[in-house]
């Protein structure tokens, strides 16, 4: 069997990845279900998924388009943790376009909620 090319095998970790992320955030917001509160970020920024560059993880923060895109391609050209954790913050990012206010949520979780940070609260 032929293994998958680097691009093939980062699409593929994507796609599993997404679809984890679009199951446990419906399992979890049925059983724990809050609404979200979204604060607006200053002008000329909003709410962006970003890898950390030192550790494996994504971080959600307030930041400019540039900027938020810049940090994910430069994780996509990095080391194996910087590119998962760039293409976890991308999807997560691309996951969170189809939140509103009134998505059912699990307390405690984090979005970007039409560009404004969202934390879920009961």
């Amino acid at each position: 069997m032929k293994r998958p090319s680097l691009s093939g095998h980062a699409l593929l970790t994507g796609v599993v990845l997404a679809a984890t992320i679009a199951l446990s955030s419906q399992a979890g917001a049925a059983e724990n279900a809050g609404h979200w509160q979204t604060l607006t970020c200053a002008k000329g920024q909003a709410a962006y998924w970003e890898p950390l560059d030192r550790t494996p993880g994504i971080f959600l923060q307030c930041d400019k388009p540039d900027l938020a895109a810049s940090a994910v391609t430069t994780g996509m050209m990095s080391t194996r943790f910087e590119r998962e954790n760039a293409i976890a913050a991308q999807l997560r990012q691309d996951h969170d376009l189809v939140l509103s206010e009134h998505t059912p949520c699990r307390v405690g979780e984090l979005a970007s909620v039409h560009g404004r940070f969202g934390k879920c609260v009961r």
